[in-house]
């Protein structure tokens, strides 16, 4: 196991100078939970974490779980401040391949109150289709979370999704799943911070994460984490490009091997 994931960071580190350019991944799975997702990301995750430094960005994001292109998801978020207290964004995400789809696309708003509180809201509209004619459903659900500045070093993060349990249309009692998470950041000195967090999903077991990141320059950054989901480690390396800024990074299971993911954002001076 160990030699397998020894070999895929070296893979990593010879590759990625040849690429170039980073940052943030959706649902931030290497850095705690969706709760302190902070930034453009936040379309999909935890909306309180949209104003984030109060510049318009946007952005792409894929991934390719366990390298199985049928466990795909592709991903695409705009984020627009509005003066410097909040902030619009509207995301869409797509998972599976041409048998089976499940689309989700968000319109969400966040606003800060003070120093210390950040609070975002988010209405969702989920799709399934299956391929060969057997048709597809939809229904809509909605998101809310919180930020709280605790002390300098400390932030916490609060996040719920679909707390309804939204059912789907058509002639069926199936219903998209809720999730609920938590988090806790701390930064310590100018470069590295380590998130906890936990997050709960309706239909899977809650999953524990631990993750860390390490700013080298203001162009270079890596960061790594632990999981007990479906990726039981996490690596990642960030580069910067003038407003471009590039991430790629892997999560990887002991039994079913690597899931690369990267992403691509443009942010405005």
């Amino acid at each position: 196991m160990y030699s397998k994931l020894f070999t895929g960071l070296i893979g990593g580190l010879i590759f990625l100078p040849a690429i170039c350019n980073s940052t943030n991944l959706p649902s931030n799975p290497t850095l705690g939970t969706a709760s302190l997702s902070n930034g453009l990301w936040s379309v999909l995750n935890n909306p309180a974490g949209l104003p984030g430094d109060g510049k318009f960005a946007t952005g792409i994001y894929h991934d390719r779980t366990f390298l199985m292109k049928e466990l795909s998801t592709s991903t695409f978020a705009i984020s627009l401040p509005v003066k410097t207290t909040g902030a619009f964004g509207i995301g869409y995400r797509q998972f599976g391949y041409k048998l089976y789809k499940e689309r989700d696309v968000g319109l969400c708003y966040a606003m800060k109150f003070g120093s210390a509180v950040t609070a975002g809201v988010r209405f969702d509209y989920f799709s399934t289709r299956f391929g060969n004619d057997y048709g597809g459903a939809y229904a809509f659900s909605g998101s809310a979370g919180l930020l709280i500045q605790l002390t300098r070093e400390l932030r916490s993060g609060f996040y719920l999704h679909n707390p309804q349990r939204a059912k789907f249309s058509g002639n069926t009692n199936e219903k998209t799943p809720s999730l609920v998470s938590g988090g806790l950041q701390w930064n310590f000195g100018k470069h590295a911070e380590l998130n906890f967090g936990v997050e709960k999903k309706s239909n899977e077991k809650e999953r524990l994460q631990c993750g860390f990141r390490y700013t080298m320059s203001d162009q270079v950054g890596l960061y790594g984490g632990v999981s007990s989901g479906k990726d039981a480690f996490h690596f990642g390396f960030q580069f910067r490009l003038g407003n471009l800024y590039f991430d790629i990074a892997s999560g990887y299971h002991q039994l079913m091997g690597f899931s690369p993911r990267f992403s691509l954002i443009f942010k405005s001076k």
